[in-house]
């Protein structure tokens, strides 16, 4: 309650994504700002690699850099959040088997090409980023659009996938027009080679549904926190749609899933005037009625049970 009545103390304490994204990663309250380690310095256990312990496949994926705090907080371990060149590192090391998100040194916010900057401010190493784009280690490296949507459409799924969208940063919260706050959202021109968080979800879930054992994936809109602290209602708006339509891609996977059918009908729920005229059975319905008493399964049933 308290944090509902005073604000100042929210204020005074507030929580930030390396140490929440770490609780949520180890079930474990930690020290702010840092990932993976207790507050008296002992190694945390992730989520993520307890999945991969027992041999599930693992994703993590967010419309910021790859290896920002909150999807770091699953994997990695770092005394400091702000070690990004460490982090990503440690992440790109970790056996996971997808990467998705912002951050290659040689874009802009505005999705355009750049010398490589690996300086202050940069989110991966200069021999990181050549092993990752040179094909030195495991993962089959995308940076398109159109190479997102190939494998969010099936096309050349591979079995491990590092996806750096063309952006410094964030998939759309900085591109250009940040700073109107009063537009409707979309009003600024989206940046046009950069994939949708629903996408780079797709393309995700086709990778790690490859692996019969199971996965874990972790989707973040985390622009959306960017855009809150910056008092950008606008863009607020945008990430929370954006996360709206992954939740869809991720539902609509599930639903391709699921196999609905019944072990033998029991009615058919239809307008009066157009019931099918069903063939007389007796009351037995099973295997070995005739041919002319079958009813097709139902290939998805909504809210109804008998």
């Amino acid at each position: 309650m308290q944090a509902s009545d005073d604000f100042s103390w929210v204020a005074s304490g507030a929580t930030e994504s390396a140490a929440a994204g770490t609780v949520l990663g180890t079930g474990v309250k930690i020290t702010t700002g840092t990932l993976g380690f207790a507050p008296a310095g002992t190694r945390l256990l992730t989520v993520g690699e307890q999945a991969m312990e027992v041999r599930k496949k693992v994703g993590l994926v967010t419309s910021v850099p790859f290896n920002h705090a909150t999807p770091a907080g699953f994997i990695a371990h770092n005394k400091t959040r702000n070690d990004y060149h460490g982090v990503a590192t440690e992440m790109i090391a970790s056996g996971v088997d997808v990467l998705i998100g912002g951050g290659p040194p040689n874009y802009t916010d505005a999705n355009t090409s750049r010398a490589s900057h690996f300086g202050a401010g940069s989110w991966i190493s200069q021999p990181d980023f050549e092993c990752v784009t040179k094909g030195q280690i495991s993962f089959s490296y995308i940076k398109s659009k159109a190479d997102f949507e190939r494998v969010a459409d099936g096309e050349n799924v591979p079995d491990k996938l590092f996806g750096l969208a063309r952006v410094a940063e964030t998939f759309q919260y900085s591109r250009p027009g940040v700073a109107n706050k009063t537009v409707l959202p979309f009003t600024d021109a989206v940046n046009a080679d950069v994939p949708s968080l629903a996408t780079s979800t797709r393309a995700a879930l086709n990778v790690l549904e490859k692996d019969e054992e199971g996965f874990f994936l972790m989707l973040e809109s985390s622009a959306v926190a960017w855009a809150g602290h910056a008092n950008q209602t606008t863009r607020v708006v945008e990430e929370r749609l954006s996360f709206n339509d992954s939740v869809d891609a991720v539902t609509d996977w599930v639903e391709k899933k699921l196999e609905f059918g019944r072990d033998a009908g029991h009615g058919d729920l239809r307008p009066r005037d157009r019931l099918p005229r069903w063939p007389r059975c007796g009351r037995r319905e099973g295997l070995d009625r005739p041919d002319g008493c079958r009813r097709p399964a139902a290939e998805r049933v909504v809210g109804l049970g008998w």
